[in-house]
């Protein structure tokens, strides 16, 4: 692929258009539902991996994943049609760096019998 294709890509997904509510949750803050999509886009800082999900209620969220939930996401092998419970934990002091915090999040996904 030339790479003023990969621009005009990275473009159109800039330029893409979600119809989703954004999830700004409060510490202890629970988001249930069916993922209806999973993967990265671009963001104003930069590439950002996503997941959307849509709850019962039929509203879609879109959580950008930090470190922390991206693996959660994989550790749990979450996929389109999943259904999944997200709890925001809150903010933890990051173990690394006295100075950084970072979300603590605990993810389940149903395991269907």
């Amino acid at each position: 692929m030339k790479l003023s294709e990969k621009l005009r890509e990275k473009e159109k997904e800039q330029d893409k258009v979600y119809d989703v509510l954004y999830w700004k949750p409060s510490e202890g803050d629970v988001l249930e539902g069916t993922v209806t999509d999973i993967g990265t886009t671009i963001t104003a800082h930069g590439d950002s991996d996503f997941v959307q999900v849509e709850t019962d209620e039929k509203k879609k969220f879109m959580v950008f994943c930090n470190g922390l939930l991206k693996r959660l996401l994989d550790e749990e092998e979450v996929k389109k049609g999943d259904y999944i419970a997200i709890r925001f934990k809150g903010f933890v002091q990051s173990k690394k760096s006295k100075t950084k915090r970072y979300r603590n999040y605990i993810l389940v996904k149903d395991d269907p019998e």
